[in-house]
């Protein structure tokens, strides 16, 4: 790896609810190529821990409490100047009222059948994977 690549560990919310599960469409697509809807969460900042990390992000991100979450899957991303390792929760939220940040401009409640839909290839059988 180059001395000039990043290394970045990202958490993201697989939050289910009523069987469904909960998806953000981002107002700008991504630059990356996976589309404009997504999972909540985002990175750690320094000496968070994951857990903490996914609790402060969704909150931000839809003003959701969690009840539950669980660890349920991993990903890693390697791309030109960037390395990613990602984990995936499960969790259930408190309730299901949404209130979306600035970063996104509606969300949906989507069965697990119905994400190809909506999400990448790329990122479709990690969630997949912890449901």
């Amino acid at each position: 790896m180059s001395s000039q690549a990043l290394f970045h560990v990202t958490v993201k919310a697989v939050i289910i609810h009523e069987g469904k599960i909960l998806l953000l469409k981002k107002v700008q697509p991504s630059a990356d190529g996976l589309g404009v809807w997504e999972l909540p969460g985002g990175g750690m900042e320094y000496k968070e821990g994951p857990e903490n990390a996914l609790i402060r992000e969704v909150r931000e991100e839809t003003g959701l409490e969690l009840a539950s979450l669980h660890i349920a899957a991993t990903f890693h991303v390697v791309r030109s100047n960037l390395e990613i390792v990602g984990l995936n929760y499960r969790c259930t939220p408190v309730d299901a009222a949404v209130k979306l940040s600035d970063e996104h401009e509606t969300y949906c409640w989507v069965r697990p059948d119905e994400l190809d839909q909506y999400v990448s290839p790329k990122i479709y059988h990690d969630i997949l994977k912890s449901v």
